[in-house]
């Protein structure tokens, strides 16, 4: 895949965690987010998620995944 490609498949999962999450008007919807082939996919994922729609840089969105994942 080209790098254009990637970027907007990881758009499009970010914009389905956001969906997701904002379908709980009480705010405490929780979303997992699992790769079948057990690779960097799912934190990656939730990053990109992060990065995009939470103000975290994509560095300190893996250090808070990091932290929560213990």
């Amino acid at each position: 895949d080209s790098v254009e490609a990637v970027i907007a498949r990881l758009d499009m999962i970010a914009d389905v965690i956001k969906k997701e999450l904002d379908a709980d008007p009480s705010g405490k919807k929780q979303v997992v987010v699992f790769c079948a082939m057990g690779m960097e996919r799912s934190p990656l994922s939730v990053a990109w998620y992060l990065s995009k729609y939470e103000d975290y840089t994509l560095g300190s969105a893996y250090k808070h995944i990091h932290s929560v994942r213990r």
